[in-house]
């Protein structure tokens, strides 16, 4: 049981201790009016608080403190259902009983009689004219007195029981502190399963860094300097009990590893990171670090260091503070080049800021080396051939240790002393708790107990809250995260500026890296060990199959069920539980008896129901006035009533996507932070302006009508992720556009503000230029917007949001130019569709350097951009492509990055000037489409940029936009660029309809690599070079009126598996010898006058 109470009490009783603190004063005064008994209590509990670390320590051996432990934590969450039940109930007072309406003369009378009820527990019909009132004030002062009377038997009893104050955790982690570590073990010792993660770490090391040429005489030998990639890190990480430690002795003792260092040094870190005594440990100070300064032993250090390669083993390591690390870092980075340190952690978030280590994560053992662990600890010289019966029961025995070295010879051990009492064995293979008390505690403990104990009280309580679901439950972080915020485990910092979700995620995160979770495949599961544990310490919670013969105590205040259906005879078990705070039943049939538990259950704060024969809401669920997290997302309820409005404390709500809500009364459940369900019902929702703690609105529909307005948008300012607003033609001038403030909205990253294809609609750009974007969005997208001009926001470089990663800018059709994109450093993706009457984009496009000096060598414009798509430009004409008008120079780099692009239906560009693709070396797509007058020039310069082409499409552009043989040359040179035409292929699909450009490519041997092509409208499909497509697996021949045979050279297609004709009427037959071995599918689409078929048959590899 080592452990087990810290992990509750140390949890729960600050918690409530603290609501209490803040509470008191106001809410329990308020209902006695007697301010010596809020004083009174609020005593009480500073003194309890004060022995709960004494008594944690105590109760693993005393059976008396460990009840005296359970009685408190009952006690404490008695105290939070009072004080929550009284907070909700003030809340839900109807008009006329609000008592800040009221005189203060009868809110002191009030408040008299309360009191007079608390001291003489009588009815005074003659104090006050409201019997609901007092009635419900009666019921909560009887609850007060009777939790004081159980308070003043625990302080009593503490009493009895020598419990002393210790003023806080005990310091050092006293009766658990790790024993300090060493390099050695003995000779010729290797460590059991973990070849492959050693030789992995051992090649790391090796070759992290090779050894340079020996400088030349004369060379400065001046003090080395320090790199920001030296010393190179390593860590191992993985909870308790992996064989961290282990793994790095061996690597540590590798005689390769040894002979690659001039100086190597193991140091045990602990728990107390103390930078001074470290830095004295691996300098070989003997003891005289405490009187020496910081700047003496960094001096030290350094001295030591600077002429060595050096591997420093810093074992388990705990502290995440970077004032710590960088007093221990800055004197290890003058080695030289190609030292090594290795941590070993439980936290993959421990290590130096400045670095970035490589992270191995330790996983568990195979059963096998398990076995082999747990045999050499448990039978003498590791041989069980004597023991066969044991063998039998210790193979068993170690599949329940879930691969954990430290369990395996934990274990081995201690049945080592039993090898002549099998009926031991037999024990403990059927135990749940594998050790007895005496002997240290159980095993679990033993190997999770240490990390466990260096939570905090909030990471414990959300630790083993998770053991109330099933083993190998795959948690989804954000819904926990509002569990653990329902049940008030979450709490803000003081003067922090989080949300509640930043801080749950935070607190998920940390036991992330603490390995209480771990990742797999991007699914957060817990390790069988950690649940089982949890599931011990966490007392007050139960997770139940009802298909298992269990038990649950009336004290369970967490419960999660499992069950074919809900019969009779489990209603009548669980019923009991009348103090739960959280339910969650997985019901794979009839749930008949639901709605009458759930009216025993007052105390909810979170409710999850799972079952498709779930199929009506339960109305009891409208009286659970303290519920917080209700999720029916896996039920077959299809409409959800308006008595859900009653549940004033709700945080989140989840339902089926295919549930009804009512629109209009849905903005009562004002505490409401998450709403999931049908997100188009969700935008409806009338007056949804009042939930201003809303955390997510993925579309907002704006109405004329009061409640639809887009002013609902003012005062929800947690609204993050996305947001799509619709309908703006709705929005009634700038004045409503302003009162939205969107700029307000700081944890929006995606915004999408479209008006509907109808328009233009009065006062759009008005609209448009009081819709401004929070700094924060990364992704914009501004639809059908008819504004005759840009928004001032996006017209000034200044004003735009600097962290943009996308925008999308599509029927902005009355806008002249174009924004100053070009120097949005992280901008990927632009897309502009319908942007019509735009005639010429140049310098403007671009922008300016902010805060450039005439003496700056080169201007970078889109330096991140990936993919730019240029569409249905209807009046463009010319791009220049730089800052001047004929173009830009040497000095200015653009489109670094560009890897697709896109230019399509701009029928009257015909002029690009300037080196569009220039500097372009990674351009992965080209779509050229329906551009009638763009031609080729030097300015397109496109040759040099294909390098890594997959992607050709070139259909509908008459003019001559590639250079043929004409321009004189077999091997096109760029003037600018080393790259010829010989060294590109285009590597996966090629559509064109421009038979001079096939012929070009076919000619040069640039379709080589070419996986699929499309010819479209052409009259004849000829030329040399077709016997080089050696990759081609799909051609297809579409829209070739004209067109009477294909391709002498088909039948060479070695990889061929797909033809298409469709609409090539001319071909009437399909000659023998040209359809290739290795096709598979024909297909034959309106070519009417086909007639014969290959006299010698189809190929027979055809399928279809």
């Amino acid at each position: 049981m080592a452990g087990i109470g810290e992990a509750i009490l140390s949890g729960v009783f600050p918690l409530v201790a603290s609501k209490v603190a803040d509470l008191v004063q106001q809410e329990l005064q308020m209902l006695w009016g007697v301010k010596e008994k809020t004083q009174g209590l609020s005593y009480k509990l500073n003194v309890i608080n004060a022995v709960i670390w004494d008594a944690e320590a105590k109760q693993t051996d005393n059976e008396q403190v460990h009840d005296w432990v359970r009685r408190l934590k009952n006690v404490a969450y008695d105290i939070d259902d009072v004080l929550d039940e009284w907070a909700t109930v003030t809340v839900l007072q109807p008009e006329g009983l609000q008592e800040e309406d009221k005189g203060a003369i009868i809110r002191w009378k009030n408040r008299a009689c309360d009191g007079l009820c608390l001291v003489i527990d009588c009815f005074m019909s003659c104090c006050i004219s409201d019997p609901t009132r007092l009635s419900f004030r009666r019921r909560m002062a009887k609850k007060i007195k009777d939790i004081e009377k159980v308070l003043n038997e625990i302080k009593e009893d503490a009493n009895t029981l020598g419990l002393i104050p210790l003023g806080g955790r005990m310091s050092e982690h006293e009766g658990v502190r790790r024993p300090e570590t060493s390099a050695f073990r003995e000779k010729g010792w290797l460590p059991v399963g973990r070849d492959r993660e050693m030789e992995k770490i051992k090649e790391e090391i090796l070759t992290a860094y090779v050894d340079k040429p020996q400088e030349s005489a004369g060379t400065s030998h001046a003090e080395p300097s320090r790199s920001a990639t030296n010393p190179y890190v390593i860590a191992i990480v993985g909870f308790g009990g992996l064989g961290k430690t282990t793994l790095a002795q061996a690597i540590f003792n590798d005689g390769e590893v040894q002979a690659s260092f001039s100086m190597k040094k193991w140091v045990f870190v602990g728990e107390n990171f103390d930078a001074k005594r470290l830095i004295g440990n691996i300098a070989g100070d003997s003891g005289e670090s405490r009187s020496k300064d910081l700047d003496s032993l960094q001096s030290q250090l350094i001295e030591k260091l600077k002429d060595n390669r050096f591997l420093i083993i810093l074992d388990d390591v705990w502290t995440e503070n970077r004032l710590d690390w960088d007093q221990l870092w800055t004197p290890l980075t003058y080695g030289k080049e190609g030292s090594i340190i290795i941590l070993t952690t439980r936290n993959k978030k421990v290590a130096p800021t400045s670095c970035r280590p490589s992270i191995h994560v330790l996983e568990g053992l195979s059963n096998d080396h398990c076995w082999e662990i747990f045999k050499g600890c448990a039978f003498p010289g590791g041989d069980s051939t004597g023991h066969p019966h044991l063998e039998v029961l210790g193979r068993q025995i170690v599949d329940k240790l879930k691969g954990v070295p430290l369990a395996a010879s934990m274990m081995g051990s201690f049945l080592g002393r039993y090898l002549n009492d099998e009926s031991k064995w037999q024990s403990v293979l059927s135990s749940r708790q594998w050790l007895p008390t005496q002997a240290g505690g159980d095993l679990t403990d033993r190997v999770i107990g240490f990390s466990h104990q260096h939570l905090p009280w909030h990471l414990r309580l959300c630790f083993t809250y998770c053991s109330i679901f099933p083993k190998d439950w795959i948690f989804d972080r954000s819904q926990l995260v509002q569990m653990w915020m329902a049940l008030g485990y979450v709490q803000l910092r003081k003067g922090g500026q989080l949300e509640l979700e930043e801080v749950g995620r935070d607190y998920f995160d940390d036991l992330h890296h603490g390995s209480f979770f771990q990742n797999i495949e991007g699914r957060y599961v817990m390790h069988d060990l950690f649940h089982d544990f949890a599931q011990k310490a966490f007392e007050e919670g139960a997770c139940v199959n009802v298909a298992d013969d269990y038990t649950i105590s009336e004290q369970v205040r967490h419960l999660s069920v499992s069950c074919d259906a809900l019969a009779l005879s489990e209603f009548q078990k669980l019923k009991i539980l009348k103090k739960l705070r959280t339910f969650r039943l997985e019901c794979e049939g009839p749930a008949s008896h639901l709605n009458a538990l759930l009216a025993e259950y007052k105390y909810l704060r979170v409710l999850e129901l799972q079952g498709f024969d779930i199929d009506a809401f339960p109305s009891s669920i409208g009286d659970l006035k303290l519920l917080r997290y209700l999720d029916i997302s896996k039920t077959d309820i299809c409409m959800l009533p308006g008595l859900v409005c009653n549940l004033c404390n709700l945080q989140t709500l989840r339902l089926p996507s295919w549930c009804y809500i009512l629109t209009k009364v849905l903005n009562k459940l004002t505490k409401l932070r998450h709403l999931e369900g049908d997100k188009y019902l969700i935008a409806e929702i009338e007056g949804i302006g009042q939930l201003t703690l809303l955390q997510k609105l993925v579309r907002f529909h704006v109405g004329k009508e009061r409640g639809r307005k887009i002013t609902e948008l003012k005062n929800m300012k947690h609204l993050r992720g996305k947001l799509t607003i619709e309908c703006l033609e709705n929005v009634q001038g700038s004045e409503e556009a302003v009162q939205a403030d969107l700029m307000g909205k700081v944890h929006l990253e995606v915004l999408k503000l479209l008006w509907s294809e109808q328009g233009p609609h009065y006062g759009e750009g008005v609209v448009l230029e009081a819709l401004h974007p929070p700094r924060s969005i990364k992704r914009l997208i501004i639809r059908s917007n008819h504004g005759v001009q840009l928004p001032t926001w996006m017209k000034e470089q200044q004003q735009l949001p600097s962290n943009l990663v996308h925008l999308e800018l599509e029927d902005c059709c009355n806008w002249e130019c174009l924004p100053p994109l070009g120097q949005l450093p992280f901008l990927r993706v632009l897309s502009i569709v319908g942007a019509r009457e735009v005639k010429k984009v140049g310098p403007e496009f671009y922008g300016t350097v902010t805060g450039s000096s005439s003496s700056q060598d080169n201007k970078v414009f889109f330096p991140s951009l990936q993919g730019l798509t240029l569409r249905g430009m209807d009046e463009w004409e010319e791009w220049y492509v730089g800052l001047g008008e004929q173009g830009g120079t040497l000095t200015e780099v653009f489109f670094p990055s560009l890897s697709e692009l896109r230019i399509e239906y701009c029928p009257r560009l015909g002029k690009i000037s300037g080196p569009l693709l220039h500097h372009t070396t990674a351009l992965q797509i080209l779509r050229i489409e329906d551009c009638e007058q763009l031609a080729w020039s030097d300015s397109l310069d496109l040759v040099p940029t294909f390098s890594a082409l997959r992607e050709l499409v070139i259909v509908r552009c008459p003019a001559q936009i590639w250079p043929s043989s004409s321009h004189g040359s077999d091997e096109l040179q760029s003037p600018s660029s080393s790259v010829s035409s010989s060294s590109w292929q285009v590597k996966d699909h090629c559509t064109t309809d421009n038979m001079s450009l096939l012929r070009w490519l076919l000619q040069k041997k640039k379709l080589g690599s070419l996986v699929g092509m499309n010819i479209e409208d052409c009259e004849e499909i000829c030329g040399e070079g077709w016997k080089h497509l050696v990759s081609l697996k799909y051609l297809g021949v579409h829209r070739c009126p004209k067109l009477q045979t294909l391709p002498s050279d088909l039948h060479r297609f070695p990889s061929l598996e797909v033809l298409k004709l469709e609409n090539c009427p001319e071909i009437r037959w399909l000659p023998d010898g040209v359809l290739p071995a290795s096709l598979q599918t024909l297909h034959l689409v309106f070519c009417s006058e086909l007639q014969y078929l290959p006299e010698g048959g189809l190929p027979p590899s055809l399928q279809s």
